[in-house]
């Protein structure tokens, strides 16, 4: 997969939420304490699992118990930086200029221990 393979796959929310739930890093399904099934709900900042069983109504955080928890990085930008960074794609200046991430460049990515970067990069891009 090259970068133009992979924008064309991850052009909005639902679609980089589906490539991350389809490689396993985010939940396809989630239920709550009552064993309620959630539904994922994309909001424009928290995207929290909810029951909608009216004695319930559960909220969790929809990066919680994965890779991305404690990320704040849009999901499409999720994407793209781990594939610059399967590239050696990711200094500052880089995640600045391509990918609108900077001196933010998220450190839940970043300060992975390097074999988890292989596991990563192995995920998300079988064939690199």
């Amino acid at each position: 997969m090259n970068l133009l393979q992979l924008s064309g796959l991850v052009h909005d929310k639902q679609s980089s939420i589906t490539f991350l739930q389809q490689r396993g890093i985010l939940h396809n399904q989630r239920l709550c304490r009552n064993g309620h099934v959630l539904h994922l709900l994309l909001t424009d900042v928290r995207d929290p699992w909810h029951c909608r069983q009216r004695q319930c109504r559960e909220d969790i955080l929809g990066r919680k118990g994965t890779w991305l928890q404690g990320s704040r990085l849009e999901f499409c930008k999720v994407e793209m930086f781990i594939y610059c960074w399967s590239k050696q794609l990711t200094s500052i200046k880089f995640c600045d200029n391509e990918l609108d991430i900077g001196k933010t460049c998220d450190s839940t990515l970043t300060h992975q221990p390097n074999p988890m970067k292989h596991t990563v990069i192995a995920t998300f891009f079988p064939s690199s």
